[in-house]
């Protein structure tokens, strides 16, 4: 094992996914949370692109700036492992630690389906409703 994956501290003790905060969401309207769960579950995969394509471009500045917004939406949902992965990917970005930041990005991906699962779960139990989240087309390339 190398050494920034040893030193890398996942965190684990969090939850997946806030209850307190999607209660919150559900308290003040069933609609609002639902249409904030199909928002992130809509939006998070675009932002996983960018990241991607940052990471193959080396736009280190494009990794950190969509990582930031990956990190706001995901903490704004309650996410609370994804943001925090989110937020040392973003430091990591910003120090151009390559090596790290590889590790870290492994576990943005796997992360995501954890909490897609939390949201459509806790989404059925506050609505008994089920989302599908619509095809996207593919986003548009950039001329350079």
């Amino acid at each position: 094992m190398n050494k920034a994956s040893a030193d890398y501290k996942a965190p684990g003790a969090d939850p997946v996914v806030s209850q307190a905060t999607l209660e919150q969401y559900a308290k003040r309207k069933t609609s609002l949370l639902e249409r904030l769960v199909a928002a992130y579950l809509d939006e998070a995969p675009l932002f996983h692109s960018r990241i991607r394509r940052g990471m193959e471009s080396g736009d280190l500045d494009a990794v950190k700036s969509n990582t930031h917004g990956l990190k706001s939406c995901s903490h704004n949902m309650g996410a609370i492992r994804q943001a925090k992965l989110c937020q040392d990917i973003e430091t990591s970005a910003g120090c151009g630690d390559q090596l790290r930041l590889t590790i870290l990005l492994e576990k943005l991906g796997p992360g995501f389906f954890e909490v897609e699962e939390e949201l459509r779960s806790a989404l059925y139990r506050y609505t008994g409703k089920c989302i599908a989240v619509a095809a996207r087309p593919a986003e548009p390339a950039t001329v350079d």
